[in-house]
Formats: structure tokens, sequence, C-alpha cells
């Protein structure tokens, strides 16, 4: 395959991106993009990549970057994040691939992998990604191209073992307590985040960019679903679920005080994550193998025990449908949907942060 690079010399007075590359005679030779801003000089690089490769030296790195593209337009910021990572690992193995031959290559990238820690999940995770980036090529124009496909014929087919995640983690009782005896050390903005996260088992991501006209005192509720545009892309599910006496007073206090109209600030500004501080206050209890999103676990979790009916877990969950809840948790039949709420009153009655 020929070898391309796009580049800048570190020193001169040349400042545009340059592209070199490898002829069919060994030769290295060198083309100018004719400008200093790397994303055009990228474009240009994958238009002149792909014009200069014949369709069955196509690489699947060539493959990756296009697809990525093709999803950067259509993803929220942070699973544009994900993607970018994702690509970011296969890169590193499969760069300079044949997308017809990956039999050896999947072999060691598994293999490297599991040395290295990775759990399975997250393995096969990867090489979704890569399977669908191929199967799109397949079908879809190069998005630096006018014509052309990418690929004229099926690649490599990757097989994907399928995992159950058996790994289910909630706090117990005991854990619970030395947690939250924890957390009332932390500043209000760290209190209010738990305690949103164990009162409504809503996701991280849904309780930072959670806004004040979400929260509505008149009727106590929060709508989770505030403010999100129906622009087409795909995001994690989120409710609307009861404010719960345990976290009123914050979240009270959090929109009266908000500056930036998000509910989860800190001087006047939305908080992007809270790892440092949920790691500090995980060692300082003392609790093991435990993750934010292990808190949306303990509240279903704890629900289960407590008779809530599946189908209103599924729904406070925001999951798909009740299948995917069940396949999580376990089996339970029907009922009402003022279970989930009496559950939640139940578990924090008398209690506040």
């Amino acid at each position: 395959m020929h070898k391309f690079r796009l580049y800048k010399r570190p020193k001169g007075k040349q400042k545009n991106w340059l592209i070199t590359w490898t002829d069919a005679q060994g030769k290295t030779k060198e083309f100018s993009t004719g400008t200093e801003d790397e994303l055009i000089a990228t474009n240009i690089f994958n238009a002149f990549k792909f014009g200069h490769t014949p369709t069955n030296e196509i690489s699947c790195g060539y493959i990756l970057n296009e697809y990525s593209v093709y999803l950067r337009k259509r993803q929220s910021p942070d699973n544009q994040k994900k993607t970018n990572s994702t690509t970011k690992v296969l890169m590193n193995f499969f760069e300079d691939q044949n997308p017809y031959d990956l039999e050896a290559k999947i072999m060691e990238y598994e293999n490297v992998r599991f040395r290295n820690g990775i759990s399975i999940s997250t393995i096969n995770r990867d090489l979704s990604h890569l399977k669908a980036s191929l199967n799109w090529a397949l079908s879809k124009k190069s998005i630096t191209e006018k014509h052309g496909k990418i690929l004229d014929k099926p690649p490599y087919h990757i097989e994907i073992e399928k995992v159950k995640n058996s790994r289910t983690r909630w706090l117990k009782t005991h854990e619970e307590k030395k947690f939250l005896k924890v957390v009332e050390k932390y500043p209000d903005y760290i209190k209010l985040t738990i305690g949103l996260a164990l009162t409504t088992a809503q996701r991280l991501g849904a309780i930072l960019s959670l806004k004040k006209g979400a929260v509505d005192f008149d009727s106590q509720l929060i709508d989770f679903n505030y403010g999100i545009k129906n622009d087409g892309i795909k995001r994690k599910g989120r409710s609307i679920c009861k404010i719960d006496k345990f976290i009123s007073k914050l979240l009270k206090e959090a929109v009266l005080k908000s500056q930036s109209g998000h509910i989860i600030e800190k001087n006047g500004k939305p908080i992007i994550n809270i790892f440092n501080e949920f790691k500090a206050i995980r060692e300082e209890a003392d609790i093991d193998d435990f993750v934010f999103h292990d808190l949306r676990t303990t509240w279903a979790s704890n629900a289960l025990q407590d008779g809530v009916p599946m189908i209103e877990i599924s729904y406070q969950l925001a999951h798909s449908s009740v299948k995917i809840t069940e396949e999580h948790y376990a089996r339970l039949p029907k009922a009402t949907r003022e279970k989930a709420t009496e559950h939640t009153k139940k578990r924090f009655k008398g209690k506040s942060l």
C-alpha cells in the first residue's frame, strides 16, 4: 500500500500543511495543500489520498476517518468525543490494514487489549465500530469526493461474540450510609448531583445538563427532557421525575442561585464532570468497584427489592423497552406507576442533604 502523511515542517518559512506519499516505484513525493488551516488541510489530504489510492488498496484508516466525519455531523458533543476516542484506539492497530484481510490483525488486537486489562465488552464495542465503518464504506460514497464508492466489494466479515454484561453493582444499605456521610462534607453542587442520581436514577449527563426551566415546583416535577432539540441526534433516554424531599431544599437553592441557567454549577459556571470529586468520596467511604452510573443501578436494584413493577422501573430509567430493563436487572410482574414514586419517598423519608 502507498504511504500517505500530512505534516508541517517544524522550522522554516513554509507554514502550509504538506502531504507526502510513496508512489508505485517506491519514491517519496511531496505536495503542498496551500493552507495553514489544519481542518481544511485534512479534508484536502483525505480527498488526495482517496484519489491516489486504487479501490483494492483503500486502508481501514481511511475508512475510519471518513466514517468519523460522517458520524460527527449527526452526533451530540459527548458522542463525538466517544467516536474520536474509539477511532484513535482502532487507528493504532488498523490504520494501514487491508479491509479485505483482517483476521490476523483482529486476533492480535484482541490479545493485546485483553492483556492490557481491557474488558471484553470494551473490545467488542470497538470492533463493532470498526465493523460498522466497513459496512458503511461498502454502501456510501466518500465524504471528501463526489464520485465513487469507498469499497466496491464486501470487506472482511468481523464476527463479534455476544457477551452478557454480568457486572451489576449497587450500594448496599451499610455502604449507602457510609457514602452519604462522606457526601455531606462536600459542596452543595456535589450533594445535589449525587442526590438527583439517587432519587431520580438519571444519568450523569442528564443531571449536569439540567436547566432551571426543567424544574416545576408547583407540580413537583423535573423534566430531564427540557431543552433537548429535535435535531435528529440520537441520545440516551431521559425521564420526567418527581422531586423528592431528600433533595428539595438543595434544588430550590440551586434554582435561585443559578447564574448560567444550569442547576449544577460552580462559581456561576456549568459543571462538565465530577470525576475527581466522586473518586475522592468513594475512596474516603472505602467503597470499591463503584462508578457514578452505579447510583442509577442502586435506585433500580432497591426498587426491585421494594416490589416496584418492572414497567415503572423501565419508565424511570427511560429505557426504550421493558425488555432492556429486564435484561439488566430482574423479572417482576406488572403494577401501577405510583409505586415508583412511593419507593423513593420511603427510602428517603425524613432525610435531606
